[in-house]
């Protein structure tokens, strides 16, 4: 591990005092691929949604602005900003006065709007909306399909059609990533799970696929946090190509559902940190 130099990450995130999501995964998981993490934290909550009541939640808007003053006092630079959960249409107006203000070389956005074919319940059109606005500075994007089809006006429970699946995300790339990402694509028949994804500036197109698992007995919060900051810090500390950060990203979720599995908890992330660090062992590539 080499820390001369880290990447500076503007890390936009909710954070859960219970629970294996959020900046609960994204600081340890930036740190492993030799980022500094910077958090940027949106709302704090007493856990995450996967519990099976409603959290507490306090919206930290007003002390994101603070943030804001304080680090352009101090003139700071940053590498990258990457989000994650954003509130509300006013904490994405928030995210794009960071990335004005401190002009990051990498920008990667996880735009968390729903899963399962519905919307979060705090969420409607307008963040859809504000999401679309913030995908134009993005350099990289991965909605589960339930977020693209949102984004791309579609509706929220339609199929993913891998006959289309160019067509899809050339719609997708056209909001703004440079490199779009579909993911947690499930093929029962072939027990794999596939991510898809599109590299405008090369026009290449692949899938990467790992084994489709159980859910754990917790359920898979998380996952989509875990992908992201993977795929984050590998681009950007590694100069990883992202078809291959995601094979990394991929082949550690693996890992970490099979020890979630095993020890009947949440994601178990801290199960494969060695094949992280390691790097050795990456899920399936394919062009298409």
């Amino acid at each position: 591990m080499n820390l001369i130099n880290a990447p500076k990450v503007m890390a936009m995130h909710d954070l859960c005092s219970y629970g294996r999501s959020s900046l609960n995964v994204v600081v340890p998981l930036l740190a492993t691929t030799n980022c500094y993490c910077c958090s940027l934290p949106t709302a704090l909550l007493s856990s995450h949604f996967g519990f099976g009541t409603q959290p507490s939640l306090l919206d930290l808007s007003e002390e994101l602005l603070r943030i804001y003053d304080k680090w352009d006092a101090m003139n700071l630079h940053f590498d990258a900003f990457y989000s994650g959960y954003l509130a509300s249409p006013e904490q994405v107006a928030i995210a794009q006065k960071f990335i004005q203000r401190f002009t990051p070389r990498f920008i990667y956005i996880d735009p968390v709007l729903g899963d399962n074919g519905k919307l979060y319940p705090a969420f409607d059109q307008k963040q859809v909306k504000a999401m679309r606005t913030l995908l134009k500075s993005a350099h990289v994007s991965s909605p589960n399909l339930t977020e693209a089809n949102a984004l791309l006006g579609l509706p929220l429970d339609q199929p993913f059609a891998q006959s289309n699946a160019k067509n899809f995300l050339q719609n997708l790339s056209e909001l703004g990533p440079k490199i779009a990402i579909v993911t947690g694509i499930h093929d029962p028949e072939r027990q794999r799970i596939t991510s898809y994804l599109f590299d405008k500036e090369k026009n290449l197109y692949f899938k990467v696929h790992a084994p489709l698992h159980l859910k754990s007995p917790k359920g898979l919060h998380g996952t989509g946090d875990s992908f992201a900051s993977i795929v984050t810090g590998r681009m950007l500390a590694h100069n990883d190509q992202p078809q291959d950060a995601v094979a990394l990203a991929m082949h550690y979720l693996d890992q970490a559902i099979k020890g979630a599995i095993r020890f009947q908890e949440e994601i178990a992330i801290e199960y494969p940190l060695e094949d992280l660090i390691a790097h050795h062992t990456r899920a399936e590539v394919e062009n298409f």
